[in-house]
């Protein structure tokens, strides 16, 4: 306060601390040389790191009154401050000298002040293999995936999903920092180590803000009860947060209680190969899963995952559009017919009959059944976000994007819908600020970039378009619709001769990957073609091409509205009045 400085700056809380604990003390006369040399020696013992070497009484107060009549301190702020020193002094001897109960009452106002706040939110972060042995990943991750499945079953507790919190896996990053990321209260974080038929969890809850221990414990079983430490663990996590903050925040029990421990490592394998998304992955996420149906031919989780992965198969062209419908929507059948609670079976299945199935209604129930029985599903919410978009619904959409993104505030997927709802809304700006965050969290995003161009076309900015998608080109080596994007763009420039080049590489793919005709249909839209455009879109329409789902939002088709035959198009999918 006399100096007007603090005497233990730094640009965020973690610096400032380890300042204070580690830093020399700055002397007060190298800020302000005309101070005293007495006021210098009694703020340097009061600032001591040794609590026995700082004064133990109140006679410090006569020392400064007596220099206070020996000297007068230069400049307004410092004699201000040095009233406010007095002052506070002054407070403490009265409650020093006053009776217990004043005493008692300053001390609990203090103890109040340094408890932890209501616990509303909560993150858990990936959890650390301690078994030294790289071929554990998949399981220590599905301990995390599963701890997580299991906290958000607390209606009245916000879990971040998997996708935000795994982007903090091997990182050194402060846990206040990764609490204003997400935006969380408090964060689980710990350990797993798994050897000689044993499995160790070590967890422990903390206070994200103020970086404090609420709570710890380690558990060991064989490893065939690994099942029931994960269920302990999340019922005594929750027991702590109901006692301590939240008494609603009650956790469920685990859903795989009774699951073969053989069936249950190949689920978790499954998971892990699924969370990397590439072609190869998903093929092995698929043989896993099969795996732990034929281990139990019962278990509902097994047949909701393997339901979502042959979802996503068709978006690389591992799959057509028909063959990925029937195999996802037969899983996700029988997940619901083991187990009708299953928000990841409800959520693909409306998933299934708004691509392929194109009944509206029926995908809107599914959706909103995921959310009902688990609000936490971040992707329920992204998946009902778009269909709300694509029916035109565009105010609800974006409310249930920015669900998804509360709930899983750093996915690629999730941070990309929010943009494409302002897309199909035609807030184009809003749309290309939210595509630029994304792009930021992970440039290689393909999805990102390539609706970011389209927002740009829309504003007419083709060059910008084009640069855009000749950056991530290699990012997308094979990505048809990137390639439609950046065709588009060539033609609305007046490059013909390049966008009929990416119409002959698109066409020379598709012997060996599934090549949507609606992507084919916009380039020929960009060229003016619109006769040879609506005969894709034909072709889209019997091959039930899901590109279809956005004819009557996205702007791309706006030049081939009046056209009788795209009219015809509309009506035969039935799309339910705006």
């Amino acid at each position: 306060m006399i100096s007007g400085r603090k005497a233990f700056p730094g640009t965020n809380h973690e610096e400032i601390l380890q300042a204070i604990v580690h830093s020399p003390v700055p002397r007060l006369r190298a800020i302000c040389p005309g101070i005293p040399y007495t006021l210098d020696g009694i703020v340097s013992r009061c600032l001591n790191k040794s609590p026995e070497r700082r004064p133990q009484t109140a006679d410090l107060f006569d020392v400064l009154k007596k220099l206070e009549t020996g000297h007068r301190i230069k400049g307004p702020l410092a004699a201000v401050a040095l009233t406010l020193l007095f002052a506070v002094i002054g407070i403490v001897i009265w409650a020093l000298t006053r009776r217990p109960t004043a005493v008692e009452g300053w001390r609990d106002w203090m103890v109040n002040r340094s408890q932890p706040h209501q616990v509303h939110s909560l993150a858990v972060l990936p959890l650390v293999n301690l078994s030294h042995d790289p071929d554990q990943d998949y399981f220590v991750d599905g301990m995390t995936d599963e701890l997580i499945t299991v906290l958000a079953q607390a209606s009245s507790l916000r879990v971040i999903s998997r996708t935000s919190v795994m982007r903090y896996r091997g990182a050194k990053t402060p846990l206040p920092e990764i609490a204003r990321a997400l935006a969380v209260d408090a964060v689980l974080e710990g350990s797993v180590v798994r050897s000689d038929g044993r499995v160790r969890i070590t967890a422990q809850l903390i206070d994200a803000r103020s970086d404090r221990h609420l709570w710890a414990r380690s558990y060991e079983r064989n490893q065939g009860d690994v099942l029931a430490i994960q269920d302990e663990v999340a019922q005594d996590i929750g027991r702590e947060i109901a006692a301590k903050f939240r008494p609603e925040a009650r956790v469920g029990g685990d859903q795989n209680s009774s699951v073969s421990p053989q069936a249950y490592d190949d689920y978790l394998r499954a998971r892990y190969f699924w969370n990397k998304r590439s072609a190869d992955a998903l093929k092995q996420s698929v043989e896993y899963y099969r795996r732990a149906i034929q281990a139990d031919p019962g278990y509902a989780r097994a047949y909701a995952g393997l339901a979502q992965t042959y979802a996503v198969m068709a978006t690389p062209g591992l799959l057509g559009p028909q063959e990925a419908f029937s195999r996802a929507q037969e899983a996700a059948r029988k997940a619901l017919a083991l187990d009708g609670t299953l928000a990841e079976a409800h959520a693909t299945l409306g998933l299934m009959q708004e691509d392929y199935g194109w009944d509206w209604q029926a995908a809107e129930k599914e959706f909103g059944q995921a959310i009902a029985v688990d609000p936490g599903y971040a992707t329920a919410h992204q998946w009902y976000s778009n269909h709300l978009s694509l029916m035109g619904r565009h105010r609800e959409a974006l409310t249930e994007a920015k669900r998804a993104l509360a709930l899983d505030p750093l996915a690629l997927p999730v941070n990309a819908q929010v943009g494409v709802a302002f897309y199909y809304a035609h807030r184009y700006e809003e749309a290309i600020e939210q595509f630029q965050k994304t792009l930021n969290l992970e440039p290689g995003f393909a999805l990102a970039r390539e609706r970011l161009a389209a927002a740009y076309e829309q504003k007419g900015l083709y060059r910008e378009a084009i640069s855009e998608l000749e950056k991530g080109e290699s990012a997308a080596a094979e990505r048809t619709t990137s390639m439609a994007w950046l065709g588009i763009a060539y033609a609305r420039v007046g490059r013909t001769r390049e966008a009929e080049k990416i119409l002959l590489k698109m066409r020379a793919l598709s012997p060996k990957l599934w090549v949507s005709p609606c992507d084919l249909a916009a380039i020929y839209i960009g060229l003016g073609e619109n006769s040879k455009a609506l005969g894709y879109l034909k072709e889209a329409y019997v091959e039930r091409d899901s590109g279809l789902n956005s004819l009557q939002v996205d702007p791309i088709f706006d030049p081939l509205r009046s056209d009788p035959r795209f009219q015809d198009l509309i009506r035969g999918m039935a799309f339910p009045p705006q």
